[in-house]
């Protein structure tokens, strides 16, 4: 009974030391290859990024609202901020786009929207 108590425990050893290596080798992984991480956001650049998407929705090339991203009624289009920034934007940014090529890729989905398209009609 003490020999199976041993063995169990070197096979928690072993499983541990498995476990602490895979974990090194991911990490290693992640930071040599430039992965993107959550933490690497700063608040600057979502300042940048909500001001760009304002102004691109004001501009001649953008959605042409005068407003920007405030709607008609005066209130702020949360709904454009989340599926712009929080949906598109970040999955940009996850998949390895700097931010302005990040910006780049959520102009061209707006220009791929029914209300861009509309408004840009020749």
């Amino acid at each position: 009974m003490e020999q199976d108590t041993r063995r169990l425990s070197d096979l928690a050893r072993i499983l541990l030391v498995v476990a602490v290596l895979v974990t090194a080798v991911v990490t290693h992984y992640l930071d040599t290859h430039g992965v993107f991480r959550v933490e690497d956001l700063t608040a600057t650049e979502m300042s940048e990024t909500l001001k760009w998407l304002d102004e691109f929705y004001r501009s001649p090339d953008g959605l042409q609202r005068p407003s920007g991203i405030v709607n008609d009624n005066g209130n702020v289009d949360f709904e454009s901020i989340s599926n712009w920034l929080f949906r598109n934007y970040l999955q940009a940014r996850a998949h390895g786009a700097t931010p302005d090529e990040a910006r780049e890729i959520l102009a061209k989905q707006i220009r791929d929207s029914p209300e861009w398209q509309e408004k840009h009609k020749q």
